[in-house]
């Protein structure tokens, strides 16, 4: 076994040898390896940017002042219930709400020549789109996507009532679209 290993060894070596010298009797071999280095480094870079999608809806922000106001919103809408009283209202979220800027994309492109060779180079900016409103500068906003509710507390002073709590239980599965096992409804302490 040893006999056979060492016989292929001294036959690689000869094979590696004479690759080595077909590559020192090329002309310019540094010139060919630097430039072969060059068109890897340029592709490695190109396919990094097509992944990358060019909609100018990229950049996302986290917005939770929004979440807040539908709590206002549904806590003014549930005490208008016949019966419910003074109504308090906590909305859980699984996520924060996510708001979608609208972006402007510069690709600028810088060619060079040489007898030897040429080159090119991409270099691309997303910047957001920003408006004027009232005096202050913000970025205009394309979409809004709200997050899925995880669940809803509601207190309310007439939750005492059957009829009432079965009320807000269906106001608030329509309003906020969830299940009703999502919704808990308390009676409001009246002290």
């Amino acid at each position: 076994m040893e006999i056979v290993k060492k016989t292929q060894k001294n036959s690689e070596k000869p094979k590696i040898a004479g690759i080595m010298e077909k590559i020192k009797n090329i002309k310019h071999i540094e010139v060919i390896i630097a430039i072969c280095l060059i068109v890897a480094v340029i592709g490695i870079y190109l396919s990094g940017t097509e992944k990358n999608t060019k909609t100018n809806t990229e950049e996302k922000t986290v917005s939770q002042n929004n979440t807040d106001v539908y709590e206002e919103k549904l806590k003014a809408v549930l005490s208008e219930i016949n019966g419910a009283g003074k109504v308090d209202v906590m909305i859980t979220y699984n996520s924060s709400s996510e708001i979608i800027t609208a972006n402007t994309t510069t690709v600028s492109s810088d060619k060079t020549n040489s007898s030897d060779r040429s080159a090119e180079s991409k270099n691309e900016t997303v910047s957001p789109v920003l408006i004027n409103q009232s005096g202050t500068t913000t970025p205009l906003i394309v979409k809004e996507i709200l997050p899925d509710v995880k669940g809803v507390i509601v207190i309310a002073e007439g939750a005492d009532d059957i009829k009432v709590r079965l009320n807000l239980v269906n106001a608030v599965c329509t309003a906020l679209a969830v299940d009703a096992d999502k919704v808990e409804i308390f009676t409001k302490n009246k002290a």
